[in-house]
């Protein structure tokens, strides 16, 4: 589990939930987290940090966080796959192929209580 620092876990929030929404007002579907984690020699580097970029809660490691992979639309091909996955019963919530707000939810609850631990 990332652990950062207690003030910026609502800062982290309001930024998986704003990217997300934005891609959700696309019909994007589909997407992934990308993060990068590195030592303490380039924590200690001094730059100014970006909006997706945060130091652990001790200090020791800095995070780059970012939603990444985003090209998918929920489209017809789409709807098709996840209908054909559902026919051959597999279980309709482990699916990739879901609507933009649903995949949303499940990736923002999936961040904040296995990656973030926001709850």
């Amino acid at each position: 589990m990332v652990t950062v620092q207690e003030t910026k876990k609502a800062q982290i929030n309001e930024i998986l939930m704003a990217d997300t929404a934005f891609l959700a007002s696309f019909n994007i579907m589909d997407y992934s987290l990308y993060l990068v984690i590195e030592g303490r020699s380039y924590a200690n580097a001094i730059h100014r940090l970006t909006r997706h970029e945060f130091f652990s809660e001790d200090g020791h490691e800095l995070y780059h966080v970012s939603v990444i992979d985003y090209l998918q639309e929920w489209n017809r091909q789409k709807k098709m796959e996840r209908w054909l996955k559902s026919w051959k019963k597999l279980d309709p919530d482990d699916l990739s192929a879901v609507e933009p707000v649903y995949y949303r939810k499940r990736f923002c609850d999936f961040m904040r209580k296995q990656v973030f631990d926001l709850n």
